[in-house]
């Protein structure tokens, strides 16, 4: 539900800036959250209502990412910077888990530091670089395709096999973003020609 983010954009956008959404943002959007929720569905049937309200809080709060680093000045990469600061206030905690610290074997440790430093560190990087240059619904839009790629590296390196909701579900979140992003760019791409 953190991927509802492009809606609480939207409605952010349309609140504040008094600005009506594009048919193409409203085209993705729709075909995302259609996707998201196909590739989610076996658990939406768990009946967590509370916890589902609080997953879609988080997705409120993705979209004031996106949306405070396009206000002028932003440096979403002093706010990452900034955002990960504030979490080693958090790591203190790891050591209450005794269990936890001393199951790990040196490989597992190695691959969370791997993970720690790449598929985080510079994932967060290339996120906040990223979002400087693409409009806030956009930029939230592309970053549906994280958790729908999520099964297919896991698939890819571990062969562990999705189900066919989550296939389906991410076929038709690839294909919405895929479409999405060529209208975009053409449109662009327009724009630039008739300035010139």
């Amino acid at each position: 539900l953190q991927y509802t983010s492009p809606v609480f954009i939207i409605l952010l956008t349309l609140i504040i800036y008094k600005q009506k959404p594009k048919k193409r943002d409203m085209f993705a959007i729709f075909g995302v959250l259609v996707g998201i929720s196909i590739f989610f569905f076996d658990q939406f049937k768990s009946g967590n209502y509370i916890g589902d309200l609080i997953a879609l809080g988080s997705g409120l709060s993705f979209a004031a990412v996106f949306f405070a680093n396009k206000l002028p000045n932003a440096s979403p990469i002093d706010a990452t910077y900034l955002g990960n600061l504030l979490s080693l206030f958090i790591l203190p905690f790891v050591f209450f888990d005794q269990n936890f610290l001393m199951n790990q074997s040196s490989l597992t440790w190695l691959y969370i530091i791997l993970m720690g430093v790449f598929q985080l560190g510079f994932g967060y990087i290339f996120f906040s670089l990223g979002i400087k240059h693409t409009a806030a619904t956009t930029s939230s839009i592309i970053a549906t395709l994280e958790p729908i790629l999520n099964p297919i590296w896991v698939f890819v390196f571990i062969g562990e096999v999705p189900s066919l909701l989550a296939l389906v579900g991410g076929v038709i979140v690839l294909i919405t973003v895929s479409i999405y992003n060529v209208i975009v760019t053409r449109d662009n791409y327009k724009l630039i020609k008739s300035e010139n």
